[in-house]
């Protein structure tokens, strides 16, 4: 069994098992076994960005027989979060050099109330992030380590066992992705207006079709007065619709109409 991680870096067994995993599907399982121990983190996922840094999830690991990680990715694929997400900004700010290695962090005490990322966090029960930024070829690729609230943020030392490991990680990610690229480097396209629509109309509250898109056009982003101008209306109109919808389905933010959208089952956060 791995031992835990040291701040000055992974030990020599641990450093052989990622290694042996180079290439092969469990790498990402040998990654989160390796790094929860010291981290304590409970959920491991990693994207692959293309050129126009629109992403791919290619890992999805969590503990305890869970699928946490793999159905957040999908839940933050499909509501297109990446965009507002800051690994992003970091990834679009940064040289085109090979050598970028960024470290990044996000809390849940980070994200302001109503964000749909924040009702993510609030769905299962995640309580902090780090992440690992790196270029491989002309893509980036991020590596993500979740914790739960169980065992509350990253403290100051697993902060600097991340840091301390983030080349070694980002060395043995470029080999990997490298070695066994995806069978297809597809965009991960956000929905678009008329398939958020009909996610929309098979909510329970009966939404009018106007309320629908409405709604689809919020949920892609765009503030109250570009629905207005998308759809010819007036802003008070907007105000009106997006009210009387949110009242319809019980809600108050974005955040929760996301979750209600994307997860129909899902309880407000």
């Amino acid at each position: 069994m791995p031992h835990a991680p040291t701040t000055a870096a992974l030990d020599a067994d641990q450093t052989a098992t990622l290694v042996g995993a180079i290439g092969t599907p469990g790498l990402g399982a040998a990654l989160l076994e390796a790094w929860a121990p010291a981290l304590q983190c409970a959920h491991l996922s990693a994207f692959v960005f293309d050129a126009q840094l629109q992403p791919h999830q290619v890992m999805a690991e969590s503990l305890g027989g869970t699928s946490v990680a793999e159905i957040a990715g999908q839940m933050a694929r499909a509501g297109g979060l990446h965009r507002w997400d800051p690994n992003t900004r970091a990834m679009s700010a940064a040289g085109a050099s090979r050598d970028d290695v960024l470290t990044t962090r996000r809390r849940a005490t980070d994200i302001a109330p109503g964000d749909q990322t924040l009702a993510l966090y609030n769905r299962f029960a995640l309580a902090d992030r780090v992440s690992l930024l790196a270029r491989s070829g002309e893509r980036w690729f991020a590596l993500n380590l979740y914790r739960d609230r169980q065992a509350g943020e990253f403290d100051a030392t697993a902060l600097a066992v991340w840091a301390a490991g983030a080349r070694l990680l980002a060395a043995v990610l470029r080999r990997h992705f490298e070695w066994r690229p995806p069978q297809a480097w597809r965009q991960v396209a956000s929905p678009d207006n008329a398939a958020l629509e009909q996610r929309l109309a098979l909510l329970p509250g009966r939404l009018s079709a106007r309320e629908q898109q409405v709604c689809a056009r919020a949920l892609r982003g765009m503030t109250n007065p570009g629905i207005a101008l998308d759809l010819g209306v007036q802003l008070s109109t907007v105000n009106t619709l997006r009210r009387r919808a949110f009242a319809k389905l019980g809600i108050s933010t974005l955040g929760e109409l996301f979750l209600r959208c994307l997860w129909p089952d899902a309880s407000s956060p």
